[in-house]
C-alpha cells in the first residue's frame, strides 16, 4: 500500500513538473494572474499567447527549411517565415510588454512534438512535411487572428486586423509553392 502511495506520489510530481515546464503554460497562468490584479482582458492575452506561441513555432520551422529544403524555394520560403515571424515578434512583445502580458518564451510541449516529427524528415520526405505543417499552422492563424479581431482590447485588436493580410499571404505563397 504504501509503495502504491509513493508511486502516485511520484506520478502526480512527474506530471505536475512537466507541465509547469511548458512555457506556454507558465504565460497563460501568469496572465490568469494578472487579469485579476489589473483590467487585463484575458481573451486578448490569450490571443497573444497563443500567437507567440504560433511565432515561435514559424521561425524553428523557417530555419529548419532553410537548413534541409531540397529546393530554393522551400528554403526561400523558409527565410520568409523565419524573417516576417521574427518582425511580428518583435512587435507583440513591444505590445505584450505595454499590456503587462507574459507571452511564453520558448514553443509550447505540442509543437515541440511536432517540430522534432519535422527534424527527423530528409529529403522530399522533410519538404512534404513542412508545406503540410505549414499550412495547418497558417490554417490556424487565419481563424486565430480572425477571431483576435473580436477582443476588447483596442491595440490588440488592431494588430490582429493589421497582421491578417500577412497571415493570409503566406498561406497563398505556401499554396503556390505547393503546385
Amino acid at each position: 500500500m504504501r509503495y502504491l502511495f509513493y508511486s502516485l506520489a511520484i506520478l502526480l510530481t512527474c506530471c505536475t513538473t512537466s507541465k509547469n515546464s511548458d512555457s506556454k503554460v507558465q504565460a497563460d497562468k501568469a496572465n490568469e494572474e494578472r487579469a485579476m490584479e489589473y483590467t487585463l482582458d484575458e481573451p486578448s492575452a490569450e490571443f497573444l499567447v497563443k500567437i507567440a506561441d504560433g511565432r515561435l513555432m514559424g521561425i524553428r520551422e523557417g530555419e529548419a527549411a532553410v537548413k534541409k529544403g531540397t529546393t530554393t524555394a522551400i528554403k526561400d520560403y523558409g527565410r520568409l517565415m523565419v524573417n516576417d515571424q521574427k518582425r511580428l515578434l518583435v512587435i507583440m512583445e513591444t505590445l505584450a510588454l505595454h499590456k503587462k502580458i507574459q507571452l511564453p518564451q520558448k514553443i509550447s510541449s505540442d509543437k515541440q512534438d511536432g517540430l522534432k516529427d519535422l527534424l527527423n524528415k530528409k529529403g522530399k520526405d522533410f519538404d512534404e512535411k513542412f508545406i503540410h505543417m505549414m499550412r495547418i499552422d497558417h490554417e490556424r492563424d487565419i481563424r486565430l487572428f480572425t477571431d483576435g479581431q473580436t477582443v476588447k482590447d483596442d491595440e490588440i485588436r488592431a494588430f490582429a486586423v493589421k497582421y491578417l493580410p500577412l497571415i493570409q499571404s503566406h498561406l497563398k505563397k505556401l499554396n503556390e509553392l505547393d503546385k
